[in-house]
């Protein structure tokens, strides 16, 4: 159905048509790695320039959301497909390239939410509401622990997560939420924090409690501003840093 996007509000065309897209992604009207109609007919859909539909495309394109292909069209990303796999690490080592570790997983575990998780994702009042899966991964360098990740994310959105379908994929975490749970991660927001490894982070990483501990807190949205997991990495401080670079 056509709408005309400059009846609606005072902001930049460009922004309504970004607004507009996310909206028809949040409702499925097209899922990851479906092709978009075609410039001309969403310029049409919506009411305006060429151009200004590309600007707010190429918005999206910019933020991972949607991935531009020559000459083929542009289409709902995929997180195995986009241009940067860790496309949401912030965490560096030493020698100022992102982190690269061998990724173990120990367990996964059906459990009841804290009232800090419960309330990070939004899950409500009840049992049934409350129920997560806790994950936790291991990650190794060189042979090496050095640090763990913990993730917790809501039952009812990923039914049936189990340990073989976490444990035999080579892809980020995000690829599988897309792709067997059509949870699709749009972006993060973290929290760094500096502690010590504390007893259970020295007995994980083989360090000694005192010592100091990178924690990263991520929680990541779809669509709607929607929190889907929340996430624990805790690295060792003496080998790991954290750096926003958006562009890397």
């Amino acid at each position: 159905m056509a709408i005309n996007l400059a009846d609606r509000s005072s902001q930049p065309l460009y922004k309504e048509v970004e607004q507009e897209i996310m909206h028809c992604l949040a409702r499925g009207e097209w899922k990851p790695g479906d092709r978009l109609p075609s410039e001309q007919v969403l310029a049409d859909r919506f009411g305006v320039a060429v151009f200004t539909l590309r600007a707010g495309v190429q918005k999206l394109a910019e933020a991972g959301i949607l991935l531009r292909r020559q000459g083929k069209g542009t289409f709902v990303a995929l997180h195995r497909t986009r241009p940067y796999r860790n496309q949401y690490l912030r965490i560096y080592s030493a020698d100022g390239m992102k982190a690269n570790w061998d990724r173990e997983l120990v367990s996964v575990a059906k459990a009841s939410a804290n009232e800090e998780i419960a309330n990070v994702l939004r899950l409500g009042e009840g049992v049934a509401a409350r129920a997560i899966y806790q994950v936790l991964f291991m990650l190794r360098s060189g042979g090496s622990v050095v640090g763990y990740v913990e993730s917790a994310m809501s039952a009812k959105l990923f039914r049936g997560v189990t340990e073989s379908l976490l444990r035999d994929t080579v892809d980020n975490l995000y690829a599988v939420f897309q792709e067997s749970f059509g949870v699709n991660v749009i972006g993060i927001e973290e929290h760094v924090r500096a502690t010590t490894a504390g007893r259970l982070g020295a007995r994980r990483i083989a360090i000694n409690a005192s010592d100091p501990v990178l924690r990263v807190e991520r929680v990541a949205y779809t669509y709607n501003d929607m929190p889907v997991e929340y996430r624990r990495y805790n690295v060792r401080a003496d080998r790991y840093y954290y750096c926003f670079a958006p562009d890397s």
